[in-house]
């Protein structure tokens, strides 16, 4: 099966990711999918994978679809955001009342995992901010 043929609450096969692509459409496939909430954590917001305009636009979609929409970002790190900018900061300017991004108070620098999560049910992981190795599931409940 492929990935874009997975369908959220249901497909429970786990998808390998290996490359900052494959975690862009793994998202996108998911984000796509979203009803209610679409959760992120991530070390610094990896441009390459969370800076993507299709993305953005899935999440602008949801973010505006319904009142009850929820959008939350948790980052360690804001430096490279703050520097370079990023589209989902602007987003998330665009629609405060969906779409939240928060920085941890305590130092988590030795966390090196991101987490994105849809609905409660669907998530993408990867357990390196120096690699792209992970997975994703359409179905984890």
């Amino acid at each position: 099966m492929l990935i874009t043929d997975a369908v959220l609450g249901e497909t429970t096969s786990f998808f390998p990711l290996a490359s900052a692509n494959d975690h862009i459409n793994a998202a996108l496939c998911l984000v796509k999918q979203a009803k209610k909430q679409v959760l992120i954590y991530s070390y610094d917001l990896d441009a390459s994978v969370y800076d993507h305009e299709a993305l953005v636009t899935e999440l602008s979609r949801l973010g505006t679809s319904s009142r009850l929409a929820n959008i939350k970002v948790l980052i360690n790190n804001s430096d490279r955001m703050v520097q370079h900018g990023h589209r989902l900061v602007t987003l998330s300017q665009r629609i405060s009342s969906h779409f939240t991004i928060h920085k941890f108070v305590a130092d988590l620098s030795t966390v090196s995992q991101f987490f994105l999560t849809v609905d409660q049910c669907g998530f993408l992981y990867r357990n390196n901010i120096e690699a792209y190795p992970g997975k994703a599931c359409f179905n984890s409940k």
